[in-house]
């Protein structure tokens, strides 16, 4: 067996090995992303109770009016927990927004620190001057 046909396990290093500028805030949006998928899971479970219960009201149910009411009650509460997790996804991607922003802003700043060594570098040798352009320019 050649090792050209043996897989190996990919090393993880870049949210590891990443500056800490932009580490704080991609380990914000794991734990924003963990607290969703948390909160989602709950309401699922949640969602999947309220089913089945109305499913038994329904099931249940000797008149039509018995179960127009089970029926509506489940909608009702259906649609209030729709509008929930619309909001509650409205407030994720807000802050999701605001880590992305925080995150731009840290390699945006991380990204210019190189440059403004170089600017430094030439105020001090007093080459203050861009290079010049050549002709062909």
């Amino acid at each position: 067996m050649s090792s050209q046909s043996t897989l190996e396990k990919p090393e993880m290093t870049w949210p590891l090995a990443a500056p800490d500028a932009l580490r704080g805030p991609v380990q914000d949006l794991i734990k924003e992303t963990q607290k969703a998928m948390a909160t989602w899971m709950a309401r699922r479970q949640e969602a999947a109770e309220a089913g089945m219960q109305a499913f038994q009201a329904l099931c249940s149910s000797k008149d039509p009016g018995a179960f127009a009411n089970a029926y509506r009650e489940w909608m009702t509460t259906r649609m209030n927990r729709f509008a929930e997790e619309m909001n509650a996804a409205q407030e994720q991607v807000l802050r999701c927004a605001e880590i992305r922003r925080e995150f731009a802003t840290a390699a945006f700043r991380s990204a210019l620190e190189p440059a403004k060594a170089v600017t430094r570098t030439r105020a001090a040798a007093g080459t203050d001057a861009p290079p010049a352009r050549s002709a062909a320019e």
